[in-house]
Order: structure tokens, then C-alpha cells, then sequence
């Protein structure tokens, strides 16, 4: 999960060194219904296997959380708790600062992020500081576009932050969808914003 801290150059250039990333270690579609199948021994319908599948997007951890709890219905985690949300709840979230708890909470609800939807979220934030951050800690982040720095949240951890967005006070998360959706609305996003203001119910704007 991280880079250790000592030099590595000359196990490299003499070939003694294996690297593994994280994308190495993703098990591909059929990888992961098999792994449904014979390891956690379900023995649900291919539909609703292939909706774990999805849903976890390859992630083993993942899958063992659904099959421990039948923590997924459809596409959405089980709501009110369950093995998945205490997970991400004590390590995820429960090892961030509170600042970053926020940027979280406040951001899951979204598509997609990046520094100018941000920007536009929070008066004040180094945004640059704090992705370089949550992405040192291997924090289930997806990079979309490299070159634009455009971001979003694995599958699962986004399904559980927008569960916490819903606890957020009624009107906290009026405003925050409010001006994420004037941001998109800004960059030309119209297929983010409007779904954003459908579920605030301002159908005039």
C-alpha cells in the first residue's frame, strides 16, 4: 500500500525487485464473481453477484465485507450501519483529521472533484495539501483525467460518504449542492449540476 521508506534503485536496475500496484492487484470481473463463488461460497443469482462485483471494482476487501453481512441491496450500502460502514468509519474516516473527515463528507456526494469545484465548496482550503494527502494515505481515491486532476471516490467509499452527507443538517447540504452545482454549471457540466439540484427539488433553476 505505500512505497517504503529505503532505496530500492539498485534491486530495481539488478532485476531483483518485483513491484506490485494497486492496480495489479484488482481481480478482474470474472476474478471477482468467482471469487463470490467458491471462496465465500454465495449463492446468489449472477445479477446480483455481478452488482458486488461492480460495486467492489475489484477490490477483495470489499467483496469479503458484502459476503460477510449482505451489506449491498441493488448498488447502495446497508443502511444504518452494518460490517462495511464500521469499517470505513473506524479505518477510513476515524484516522483522518477533521478537516479531512469534512472534505470527505462534503465532497462524496459529488460525481467528481476537482480543484475549481473545491474551490467552491470551501472559502478557504489548500486544496493541492490536502489531495496530495488523501492520496498518500491510499485513500480510495480514483484519478479520472491525470492532466485536468480530476478525482472521485471508489464505488463504496462514495456510497458510504453520501450516506454521512445525508447527516449532515438539512441546510448545510442544500447549500453545499447548491454551489457544487453553480461549479459544474460553470465548467459547462450540465449532465453534474442538474442531477445535484433534482435532489435539493429546486426544479425552477
Amino acid at each position: 500500500r505505500e512505497e517504503p521508506p529505503v532505496y530500492l534503485g539498485a534491486l530495481a536496475v539488478s532485476g531483483k525487485l518485483l513491484y506490485l500496484s494497486g492496480e495489479d492487484m484488482k481481480l478482474s470481473q470474472s476474478e471477482s464473481m468467482e471469487f463470490l463463488r467458491k471462496t465465500m461460497k454465495l449463492k446468489s443469482d449472477d445479477a446480483e453477484l455481478e452488482k458486488m462485483s461492480n460495486l467492489a471494482e475489484g477490490w477483495v476487501g470489499g467483496l469479503q465485507l458484502a459476503a460477510a453481512g449482505g451489506e449491498f441491496s441493488g448498488d447502495l450500502l446497508k443502511k444504518g450501519g452494518g460490517f462495511a460502514a464500521e469499517y470505513l468509519t473506524r479505518e477510513v474516516l476515524g484516522k483522518l483529521s477533521s478537516e479531512e473527515q469534512s472534505f470527505l463528507v462534503r465532497t462524496g456526494i459529488l460525481p467528481w472533484f476537482d480543484s475549481g469545484i473545491c474551490s467552491a465548496l470551501f472559502e478557504a482550503i489548500d486544496y493541492a495539501s490536502m489531495l496530495e494527502n488523501l492520496l498518500n494515505k491510499n485513500l480510495f481515491l480514483i484519478c479520472i483525467d491525470e492532466e485536468k486532476g480530476i478525482y472521485r471516490y471508489h464505488n463504496i467509499l462514495g456510497e458510504y460518504l453520501k450516506q454521512r452527507f445525508s447527516e449532515l443538517p438539512a441546510g448545510e447540504q442544500n447549500d453545499i449542492l447548491h454551489r457544487a452545482a453553480a461549479a459544474f454549471e460553470t465548467h459547462g457540466c450540465f449532465d453534474e449540476a442538474v442531477p445535484l439540484l433534482l435532489f435539493v427539488e429546486d426544479y425552477d433553476r
